[in-house]
């Protein structure tokens, strides 16, 4: 008797605090006959389920739940949030859907983001999760993998809310995706990077099992290829992942044509050199192994072990004509380095889920083998004595240490505040050069960032932050350190709901490279070399801009008007020294940009089925130092035409060759076109190739000095391997189970400086 009086108190109790709703099929109106509800709460984990009667009635039990989906026989599932549950739900038959497109129904403003939600049938026109990011506006996703958003290449990509690699993206399961955030205005640790926009990818948290992913590009003939691969598994609270990638170049019809003209000790060198055809190879191999434990809403911690080999090599033969002489020259560059990292993260969430905030925290150890071997020689025979042999080498060892402490403080009516310390001390020990010597970079920062937004129409963005940065180097005597106070802030207004207009201003301090640091002679020519500069400054940076976007179903644009000034901008410059003249790295006293950069995506059908996408960007510089002065511009214009259809994807690019200047150099930038397409015969398998530079010109690419220079120095290098070259396309996505919390560490602080300064 007491458990039949406990049963039938436990269901009088669910039955009052019940709710009934009824749900319709509109059109035509009637009840459903049938289906299902599934409940979440605000972390997506499902929390309840229930049926939908014959009737169409659905009976709510008093849960606590944030959203519930509507499962109705022959409809279209329908996610509804519990404060917007009306007595009436209405769900469409899934015969009235001829197409579904990002519309403000899938698109949702917050005070600090936005959040889209792709529906399926748009992401299975994409070959994979990353291209799928198309769909979210102002995002292009180009079919060699580069990112912009609203023109802007500085985006680091995350799964939910940790940071995430092109391979991880290119590999998730498209069924797995939850919903996409875009932070226009990122955390402090993501700022601090200098990075613009924060695009976090939200992941459905009953994911159980693994997941494998290939991605292939790969062409023959020459050796051309960019591929990964990718395996996941999942066990409870744990994650395993192990991602290879590897990049090759190999050809052998490079062709390096240069003009030199320079005067030294009396000699007027003056040489005009035709490249002959010369081999030149790339392999770059990365090893990823990745373990993770998690409780969502309570603590995360990652460890990730990573192993990468980079080999690279040149030899650059050329037929030199200087006065009425001719004689052979020969360029060689050996590069290699071996990469070892270690990281480690760790994030504390404080009070329940969160309530009084969260703590993360990462340390993170990576150590470079490097060696370098250059040389330069001429000759008028083989069987001859050399004319003129210089020859380099070294050995190093680079070791970099990173950490950080963040404190992000719950979400109040006076907005969002995070408060964080970090510091980092990276390491060089030339070991096997003709003098031995050291370099070494310290810093430590601290920073606040707060975050407000009012009826999402007006927000407010503001940080501050200190950062003391110590260099020495045995080298040269020239040990220094600095201090430098680090201020943003942004004011945005969206005066319409699809107009947003905003006004940035930065400062920003930026180390030298320690590969920038190093002395150690590069030979170009008979008396013409290439090194750093161990006496290099930090340089800083005040950039303002005026911006605004506008986005619709048929036409999305953004346009950007900036200004930068930067005291001590590192920058190329030719020096006469002592032993021969030099093509260094130098600090200018100011350096000037005003620039203006324009993008647009043109949707004829109003969908991303057919888009074409331009991004232009010019700017007018000015340069200074006691020696020098120089004024420049810059032009660029990229293209991109896409067709996304349900069994067939095709792309053509296009790049103008416009010029980038670097100090007292110019840099053309080549002008480069592709088309590509792919067919899919199932889902998640897509077959495909790669055609660039269709029935075109030579791949080049080039440089020149400005009339200032104290050497007239011309460069240009022509890649006849890469005319019509095809590439084969693979990417296949087979899931078993699901992943759970796909996700990588946080805060990534690597280094790409491999402490080898070349020069291309």
């Amino acid at each position: 008797m007491r458990l039949l009086l406990l049963l039938l108190t436990v269901i009088g109790a669910i039955c009052v605090n019940a709710r009934d709703i009824v749900i319709i099929s509109n059109p035509p109106g009637s009840p459903v006959a049938g289906g299902a509800a599934k409940f979440y709460n605000a972390a997506n984990d499902s929390v309840g389920y229930a049926k939908i009667s014959a009737k169409g009635v659905l009976q709510i039990p008093r849960l606590d739940y944030a959203a519930v989906e509507i499962i109705a026989d022959g409809c279209a599932p329908r996610l509804i949030s519990s404060h917007h549950l009306a007595d009436t739900i209405e769900v469409r038959p899934h015969t009235t859907l001829q197409e579904v497109v990002v519309t403000p129904g899938n698109v949702e403003e917050f005070g600090n983001k936005t959040t889209y939600k792709i529906p399926m049938a748009d992401m299975e026109r994409y070959i994979n999760l990353y291209q799928a990011l198309n769909e979210i506006p102002h995002l292009r996703i180009l079919s060699s993998g580069d990112a912009y958003y609203e023109g802007n290449s500085d985006i680091v990509f995350l799964i939910n809310g940790v940071q995430a690699s092109k391979t991880e993206l290119q590999t998730i399961s498209k069924e797995d995706i939850s919903k996409i955030d875009v932070y226009r205005n990122p955390p402090a640790r993501f700022a601090a990077q200098g990075v613009s926009t924060v695009i976090d990818i939200i992941l459905k948290s009953d994911i159980i099992g693994g997941n494998i992913g290939v991605n292939l590009s790969q062409a023959f003939y020459p050796v051309r290829g960019d591929n990964s691969a990718a395996l996941y598994y999942n066990y409870k609270r744990s994650r395993f992942s192990l991602i290879y990638t590897e990049s090759n170049r190999h050809n052998d019809k490079n062709r390096e044509d240069e003009l030199l003209e320079y005067d030294f000790d009396g000699v007027h060198y003056k040489k005009s050199k035709e490249g002959l055809d010369s081999p030149s190879d790339i392999d770059d191999n990365q090893i990823t192994f990745t373990f993770q434990n998690n409780k969502s809403l309570d603590y995360l911690y990652n460890l990730q072990v990573q192993a990468g080999f980079n080999r690279y090599k040149r030899n650059f033969n050329q037929n030199v004509f200087s006065d009425s002489y001719e004689f052979t020259a020969e360029n060689y560059l050996n590069t290699k380095y071996n990469l070892y990292r270690v990281s480690n993260y760790f994030e504390k969430y404080l009070g329940d889920k969160g309530a009084h905030g969260s703590v993360i925290a990462c340390v993170n150890y990576q150590h470079y083998d490097t060696g370098y071997t250059s040389s330069y020689k001429e000759y008028t025979s083989a069987d001859m004595p050399d004319a003129v042999y210089n020859y380099s080498t070294y050995k190093t060892r680079l070791d970099a240490v990173f950490g950080e402490v963040q404190y992000q403080l719950p979400y109040s009516k006076l907005g969002y505040l995070y408060v964080a310390t970090y510091g980092f001390y990276k390491k060089g020990q030339y070991v096997d050069a003709v003098t031995p010597f050291y370099e070494s970079i310290g810093t430590f920062g601290a920073n606040a960032t707060w975050f407000r937004s009012w009826n999402n129409k007006l927000s407010a963005y503001a940080s501050i932050g200190v950062e003391y940065t110590k260099v020495s180097t045995t080298m040269r005597s020239a040990p220094y350190d600095i201090v430098l106070p680090q201020p943003a802030a942004q004011l945005t207004w969206r005066c319409l709901p699809n107009l947003r207009v905003w006004a940035a201003y930065s400062f920003s301090m930026s180390s030298p490279e320690i590969s920038q640091l190093s002395e150690t002679n590069q030979w170009l020519d008979t008396k013409l070399v290439y090194h750093g500069n161990s006496l290099l400054k930090p340089s800083k940076r005040h950039s303002a801009r005026l911006s605004g976007s506008f986005d619709s179903r048929y036409f999305s644009a953004s346009l950007h008007f900036g200004y930068s000034f930067s005291p001590d901008m590192i920058c190329s410059q030719y020096l006469l020294t002592d032993d021969y003249m030099l093509e260094t790295i130098v600090n200018l006293d100011t350096y000037e940009n005003k620039f203006l950069q324009f993008e647009a995506s043109v949707n004829p059908l109003g969908n991303n089925k057919l888009s074409w996408w331009n991004m232009i960007i010019y700017g007018k510089l000015n340069g200074k130092n006691s020696q020098y002065s120089w004024e420049g511009h810059r032009f660029q214009w990229m293209s991109s035409l896409s067709l996304n259809l349900d069994k067939w994807t095709a792309s053509a690019s296009y790049q103008y060759p416009g010029q980038v200047p670097d100090g007292q150099l110019i840099r053309p930038r080549a002008q480069f076109w592709s088309i590509s397409g792919y067919y899919r015969p199932i889902p998640d398998l897509s077959i495909g190739l790669e055609w660039a530079m269709p029935f075109g010109k030579v791949f080049k690419d080039s440089e020149y000095t400005i009339d200032s220079a104290p050497v007239y120095y011309s460069r240009t290098n022509k890649v006849y391997d890469r005319v019509n070259c095809v590439s084969l396309l693979f990417s296949w996505n087979f899931s078993f189970g699901r992943n759970h919390n796909n996700e990588a560490p946080k805060f990534y602080k690597g280094d790409s400086d491999s402490g080898l300064l070349q020069k291309y």
